[in-house]
């Protein structure tokens, strides 16, 4: 894919093409600020995350989130995948590291 994902504290992800510089999409359903977005090349998938406690799954053919993962008591601030093991590794404000699986997802 040559595109770039970008998060903002306007609560949007955008999508754009990165030769032409064009938004392709936006994704709008974070309540509040999104702090990372991870892509998965084998599923198609995407993860968010940000102020809220939510981590966000997305497929780029729909334009709203497949499924959220809960259980993060504050802010999550990272989400990185390991796609070899089918596992999300999120992060939140208060330390808290959480590994979830992601195969079934």
């Amino acid at each position: 894919m040559n595109a770039l994902f970008s998060g903002s504290l306007d609560n949007s992800i955008k999508l754009s093409d990165v030769f032409t510089g064009k938004v392709k999409y936006t994704f709008n359903h974070h309540r509040r600020g999104v702090n990372r977005i991870q892509w998965s090349q084998r599923s198609q998938l995407f993860f968010s995350c940000g102020v809220e406690k939510d981590i966000f799954m997305w497929n780029l053919s729909v334009n709203k989130p497949i499924g959220y993962l809960k259980g993060h008591d504050t802010s999550v601030v990272d989400v990185i995948l390991d796609e070899d093991r089918g596992q999300l590794v999120s992060s939140s404000i208060d330390g808290i590291v959480k590994v979830w699986d992601v195969r079934s997802s």
